[in-house]
């Protein structure tokens, strides 16, 4: 599989992105303006989106041992990846909900478009991948936007962090 290194990188990215989410998460609880309920539902969205992405960049790699056809195994990953998206984003933005219900502070307006917007991209193109429509390069455009996802929750939190 051709693809291999590139799914290793974006694994590995993607658990350098749970790390620093990690440290960011530390050092959020020290400081910061906002509540403590937005920081730790953004600090969760960015280490659950990661981490998914890592396993989900491996995935095809595990499952390539199993000798499958390349269009089998790029629609069982997305398959499997969709299903694994969809629920962990139907809990986030049931968290999210939940906090904006309790009075806290909610997100603003711009942020939820993004990310309302991202994983629109990320379903739909983990769909198209599962129906078989240039299943590889959807696959790996998804993951990447995944990595978006959790990198701008990243840089979301931090400038929480620092306003």
């Amino acid at each position: 599989m051709q693809e291999s290194e590139l799914l290793v990188t974006t694994a590995q990215v993607a658990i350098g992105l749970a790390g620093f989410s990690g440290v960011a998460g530390v050092l959020g609880e020290r400081r910061g303006p906002v509540g403590p309920a937005v920081q730790g539902a953004l600090l969760r969205a960015m280490i659950e989106i990661s981490l998914l992405a890592a396993a989900f960049s491996l995935l095809p790699i595990v499952l390539s041992h199993a000798h499958l056809g390349a269009e089998a195994l790029w629609r069982l990953s997305a398959g499997i990846n969709l299903a694994a998206f969809a629920t962990q984003f139907g809990f986030m933005v049931r968290r999210a909900t939940r906090i904006i219900r309790s009075g806290g502070q909610g997100f603003p307006r711009p942020w939820g478009v993004f990310v309302f917007t991202l994983a629109a991209f990320v379903v739909a193109s983990l769909a198209a991948s599962a129906l078989g429509f240039s299943s590889a390069s959807l696959y790996i455009s998804a993951l990447f936007a995944q990595l978006v996802f959790s990198g701008a929750s990243f840089v979301r939190f931090i400038a929480f962090l620092t306003s």
